[in-house]
């Protein structure tokens, strides 16, 4: 090490070139930091755990909408959307026998909830939201998360949610949870606007005959599902 720089200070001195062996070449470059250190001498320091926007995770309790919690859920929607729900577009929707209706409880208080559709093959994400004030803290990925749960490769296999092409906050809150764009639903929302409708679990198998989409009429509830609370 001393015998090169004493070479290299003779060069400079008489503004000459020196021929270095690779090794020399190395030990150069690092004095001139221009070289990484090796993975044992280089310190990388750990990025550090984001919170969620909103805060730090809390834990909800999921259960059955009952009527009494229309008030609550009415309020939320209102809050959360341009064109939101009525109550009768709730209640219109939860009397059919395949519609399923949960709200999400905080310190014993209604803050979300969800609708969803159950098909023969796949689940139908409706509706959903969370209270302004605890968005981002994890309830509505528990909400989802509890629709994850009945899914299943011999019955339902997939869920389905229709997001506004323009609610980017919904598209990025869907894709981080493993959803996948799978295309554009033309006329979706009311005054023409469209969707984008996201898939998670199987993709969707090819167009069949009299696949419309619509609920079967052999539909028949699981054990853990009660579609008749609205009827």
């Amino acid at each position: 090490m001393d015998g090169l720089k004493q070479r290299l200070a003779k060069a400079m001195k008489q503004e000459a070139g020196v021929k270095l062996s690779p090794a020399e070449a190395r030990v150069v470059a690092r004095m001139l930091g221009m070289c990484q250190q090796s993975p044992v001498q280089q310190k990388v320091a750990e990025p550090k755990r984001e919170k969620p926007q909103g805060g730090d995770l809390i834990v909800g309790h999921i259960r059955w909408m009952i009527r009494s919690d229309m008030p609550t859920v009415l309020e939320i929607e209102k809050c959360c959307y341009e064109s939101p729900w009525s109550e009768e577009d709730f209640i219109r929707c939860l009397r059919q026998r395949n519609c399923i209706g949960m709200v999400i409880e905080h310190k014993d208080q209604v803050v979300g909830y969800m609708i969803y559709e159950l098909h023969k093959s796949h689940i139908e994400l409706l509706n959903i939201a969370v209270v302004k004030s605890l968005q981002c803290r994890g309830l509505g990925a528990a909400m989802v998360g509890k629709l994850r749960g009945k899914l299943s490769d011999e019955r339902r296999c997939r869920i389905l949610v229709d997001v506004w092409e323009h609610n980017l906050a919904a598209q990025l809150f869907f894709k981080s949870l493993g959803f996948v764009a799978h295309g554009f639903v033309r006329d979706r929302f009311d005054g023409g606007q469209d969707a984008i409708q996201f898939i998670y679990g199987k993709p969707m198998p090819k167009a069949k005959a009299g696949d419309d989409g619509k609920p079967f009429s052999d539909w028949k509830p699981d054990a853990d599902d009660d579609g008749d609370m609205f009827a």
